[in-house]
């Protein structure tokens, strides 16, 4: 599903920050106020319903380890 490739390093940043934000699978948006489980929330810059919360694209193994 994603378009966007997602590195582990980048989803472990963004756990450590103690921020609530997500990540657009399709565009790579990073955006706040999204919930760990966020699913399909509509991002602010492709408009897609792509967003979803850092634990849930762990969950989906949304993610690659090659850089």
């Amino acid at each position: 599903m994603p378009r966007y490739v997602i590195l582990f390093s980048e989803l472990e940043a963004l756990l450590h920050a103690d921020e609530q934000e997500g990540i657009c699978v399709n565009c790579g948006n990073l955006q706040g106020n999204v919930e760990p489980d966020g699913q399909r929330i509509q991002c602010e810059d492709c408009y897609k319903r792509t967003v979803y919360g850092v634990q849930e694209v762990l969950m989906r193994e949304w993610f690659t380890t090659q850089e």
